[in-house]
């Protein structure tokens, strides 16, 4: 079931907290961290996606960023040389 809720798990005190929601639902998607920003790349809401949305800690926030151009669902993606990889 796609969800559009994110947790942050704290290692300190072994918590999870919720925080802002990604602005579309997304289930099976990818997710790397570049430059301290949490990337949530693909998945699927019933149709494989190309959207990308990238979360500021700082300011719990999530914002649509550029589109890929192929949908991807169960995607593993990395960083490598300050991009992320698919």
């Amino acid at each position: 079931m796609p969800l559009n809720t994110a947790e942050y798990y704290d290692p300190k005190i072994g918590k999870w907290t919720e925080i802002s929601r990604m602005n579309q639902c997304r289930f099976g998607v990818g997710c790397a961290v570049l430059h301290d920003m949490v990337y949530a790349v693909g998945g699927t809401d019933g149709t494989n996606l190309k959207t990308v949305e990238r979360y500021d800690p700082e300011l719990n926030t999530w914002t649509m960023v550029a589109s890929m151009s192929t949908a991807r669902f169960v995607s593993l993606f990395f960083k490598i040389a300050e991009s992320i990889l698919q």
